[in-house]
């Protein structure tokens, strides 16, 4: 715990008493901390991917997905 406190997550919370892994809660507390979306996350692919044809990759990636999205809707 020290080290979270050290880099700004010190007030992560973790429930010990729930079936769901660490991890998993330090992501979902990372996600809330940050305001992370998957919307925000879609906008700043150009500034994380700079290699055109890996962003082409992950952008078809995302779009996958979204379609996997859509057909579970209906």
């Amino acid at each position: 715990m020290r080290v979270m406190d050290a880099i700004g997550f010190g007030s992560m919370e973790f429930d010990d008493k729930t079936a769901e892994p660490m991890e998993e809660q330090f992501w979902k507390n990372f996600d809330g901390l940050y305001a992370l979306t998957e919307a925000g996350l879609k906008a700043e692919v150009p500034h994380m991917v700079a290699d055109p044809q890996n962003r082409v990759a992950v952008e078809a990636l995302l779009g996958a997905r979204e379609g996997d999205n859509a057909a579970i809707a209906k």
